[in-house]
């Protein structure tokens, strides 16, 4: 992930209730599956995982949030922004 990209996701995880900043760490990885190697993204607050983005097929990004499947999303930063949508709603 390049600054700019960073820099959009430190940008939307802006907490609404205290009105401060909270940093998203974002940790690019890659799981072996069926003999793929596929990339994925691991989305942490401090020391707690928000979410996960695995992207299965160019285009198809699977969104994970508790263990499960929540969405499909078509680019890296549409899970992104999923990720730091529904962590905003109900932290």
């Amino acid at each position: 992930m390049n600054e700019k990209e960073q820099a959009k996701v430190n940008k939307m995880s802006k907490n609404k209730n205290t009105n401060k900043n909270t940093e998203i760490e974002v940790k690019e990885f890659e799981i072996n599956k069926e003999g793929k190697l596929i990339p994925c993204y691991e989305l942490k607050v401090g020391k707690k995982i928000i979410g996960t983005l695995e992207e299965t097929e160019p285009k198809k990004i699977s969104v994970i949030m508790d263990g499960e499947t929540a969405m499909v999303v078509k680019t890296v930063e549409e899970g992104i922004e999923a990720v730091i949508r529904q962590w905003n709603l109900f932290q």
